[in-house]
C-alpha cells in the first residue's frame, strides 16, 4: 500500500454520516458560499466606518466556510448535492482565493496536484501548500509531503524528506500524517538505510485510527494478524478487519447480497456480485 494523500475527507464517505439535507438547509448554504467571491469581494466603502472591518471579516470567513462546505459535497457526491469535480474545484477556488484560510489552500492545492476538476498546476499546488503552513495548516506539510513522495512535476522524488514534512504534520495530530507517517515506517520508506521500524509504525496507526481515520483500522488489523511490531492477535484482527468490512462501501453491496439470497432471489451471493461488477440494475 502505498502513501496517499485525500484531503477533503476520506474518500469513502461513512454513508451512515450522509444524511441527506432539505432544499431550503442546501439553499441557504449555497447563498452563504455564493456571497463570498474571495478578494473581489472586499469592497473599499465598507473600510470607512470604524467597526465595519472586524465585522466584514465575520462574513467573510462565514462565506468562506460555507465555500469549503460546498465544494466538499460537489466533490464527494453527498447531502443530496450531485458529484461534480468542476464545481467542487470552482467552489474551493473562491475559498482559496482570499491566501487567509489555511484549510481551503490545502484542499485546493490538493485538487490542482492531481487535476481534481482543475487542470493539473504541481507549481501552484506547491506555492498553496506553503502559504498553508505560513498559517499553521498541517495539511500543508502533508501536500509538501505528498509532492515530494511522488515527486510531482518538476520536484524530485525525495522520500527522506517527505516523511520529515509528515512528521512535522503529524506532531499537531494530523490524521493522515500520523497514517502516512506509519505507512513509511512499515515500509522503510525515507529512514536511514531504508530500516523499517515496524513497532512505531503501529503506534502511528493507533493514533491515526483514534482520530478517525478509516485506512488506520486496515492497517491496525493486519499489523496483528500478520504481527507486524506486535504480537500475533487475531481476535484483535478479526475484530479491526471486519470492522473495517462493515463499514466500507463495499459493506451495502454484501449486505444487499445477503438480502437477495435469504430470499431466494440469488443462489449465492457470488452470484450477485458477478451481477454488480458486469452493471446489473435490479
Amino acid at each position: 500500500m502505498c502513501v496517499y494523500q485525500v484531503r477533503l475527507s476520506e474518500v469513502e464517505w461513512d454513508e451512515k454520516k450522509d444524511e441527506r439535507e432539505g432544499d431550503a438547509e442546501r439553499e441557504y448554504l449555497q447563498v452563504k458560499a455564493d456571497k463570498g467571491h474571495g478578494k473581489e469581494a472586499t469592497d473599499a466603502q465598507v473600510w470607512d466606518h470604524p467597526h465595519s472591518p472586524p465585522l466584514f471579516l465575520f462574513f467573510l470567513k462565514e462565506a468562506t466556510d460555507a465555500q469549503v462546505a460546498v465544494a466538499i459535497r460537489k466533490f464527494h457526491g453527498i447531502k443530496g448535492a450531485n458529484k461534480d469535480l468542476q464545481g467542487g474545484a470552482d467552489y474551493m477556488e473562491k475559498a482559496a482565493q482570499t491566501g487567509e484560510d489555511g484549510a481551503a489552500l490545502a484542499n485546493y492545492g490538493y485538487m490542482l496536484a492531481n487535476g481534481w476538476g482543475v487542470e493539473v498546476d504541481v507549481a501552484g499546488a506547491v506555492e498553496k501548500f506553503e502559504r498553508a503552513v505560513e498559517l499553521g495548516e498541517s495539511g500543508g506539510w502533508v501536500g509538501l509531503g505528498y509532492v515530494h513522495y511522488h515527486g510531482l512535476g518538476d520536484t524530485a522524488q525525495n522520500k527522506t524528506l517527505a516523511l520529515e514534512y509528515y512528521r512535522r504534520a503529524a506532531s499537531s495530530g494530523d490524521a493522515q500524517a500520523l497514517f502516512n507517517v506509519g505507512e513509511m515506517l512499515r515500509l522503510g520508506e525515507g529512514t536511514a538505510e531504508g530500516v523499517a521500524d515496524k513497532e512505531a509504525a503501529l503506534q502511528h496507526f493507533h493514533a491515526a485510527a483514534a482520530r478517525g481515520h478509516f485506512k488506520a483500522y486496515y492497517m491496525m488489523g493486519l499489523s496483528y494478524w500478520f504481527g507486524w511490531g506486535a504480537t500475533n492477535n487475531c481476535a484483535d484482527a478479526i475484530f479491526l478487519l471486519k470492522t473495517v468490512a462493515e463499514r466500507g462501501p463495499w459493506g451495502r453491496v454484501l449486505r444487499d447480497a445477503y438480502s437477495l439470497y435469504k430470499v431466494c432471489i440469488l443462489k449465492s451471493t457470488s452470484d450477485f456480485l458477478l451481477l454488480m461488477y458486469e452493471g446489473t440494475d435490479f
